[in-house]
């Protein structure tokens, strides 16, 4: 019994330590809490998932494709990655 309380005891000064900590982080960063960030926010998250999924992905993609049916020699596709990956 007195594990199980030492449990509880410890799990519940931990629960109000972080709610603590939460509120503190709250209020330092409450100022920073505007549209324009959030909307800043997305929009760069929207360009890397554009940038992944219409660029680099099809890429590789296409890359891998030549390789496969021989167009293209390995070397050649190296340097090809190291231009993809040059502008990450």
């Amino acid at each position: 019994m007195t594990l199980s309380n030492n449990l509880c005891h410890s799990y519940s000064n931990f629960s109000i330590k972080t709610q603590q900590l939460q509120k503190r982080e709250l209020k330092n960063f409450s100022h920073c809490s505007q549209p324009s960030e959030s909307i800043n926010l997305s929009f760069l998250q929207m360009y890397y998932y554009l940038n992944f999924y219409f660029i680099y992905f099809p890429l590789v993609f296409v890359n891998y494709l030549l390789v496969i049916s021989n167009q293209y020699s390995i070397y050649k596709l190296q340097i090809l990655f190291i231009l993809i990956f040059h502008n990450y």
